[in-house]
């Protein structure tokens, strides 16, 4: 509730500010994410970013270091994925909630091919260390609310 009223607040604020929502796109909403792997060089934390679109408008972005220092970069990604998922449900909860309509299955690109395989149960067996996930984006997959897709990246890593 607290942080509730910190929106209104701000809202009241801030009027004149707002994003620019294109009345011409599609009601497709896409998530795309990425993930820096031990980029901080002073406790080799990850960064991991994302952004959610409802057609052509951005709804959501965010980028923040990793609370858990991952020990590889599919892990690092993975998590990336996780965020973007979780952040992609809660905008479609939204958007149900003004009343406006969206299309499903939602799109969530990732640059790694490994951390797409993770969401794969034949694949899970070896990783038991990221069981919440993976139960968590498999779940979205299996409801058809999301279906994931490898965008390449200009990077050489997986």
């Amino acid at each position: 509730m607290e942080a509730a009223i910190r929106v209104v607040r701000y809202l009241k604020q801030a009027l004149e500010m707002g994003l620019l929502m294109s009345s011409n796109s599609s009601n497709q909403l896409q998530a795309f994410c990425d993930a820096d792997w031990a980029s901080c060089s002073s406790i080799r934390r990850s960064i991991s970013g994302y952004l959610v679109k409802l057609g052509n408008s951005l709804i959501s972005w965010k980028s923040k270091k990793q609370a858990i220092i991952s020990r590889s970069s599919a892990d690092a990604e993975y998590r990336s994925l996780a965020s973007v998922v979780a952040e992609s449900y809660l905008a479609q909860w939204f958007i149900q909630r003004i009343g406006h309509y969206y299309s499903l299955p939602v799109s969530v690109s990732c640059n790694s091919k490994s951390a797409l395989q993770i969401v794969n149960p034949v694949f899970h067996e070896c990783t038991k260390y990221i069981d919440i996930n993976y139960h968590f984006i498999g779940e979205k997959i299996q409801n058809g609310l999301i279906q994931t897709i490898y965008l390449a990246s200009m990077r050489t890593t997986s």
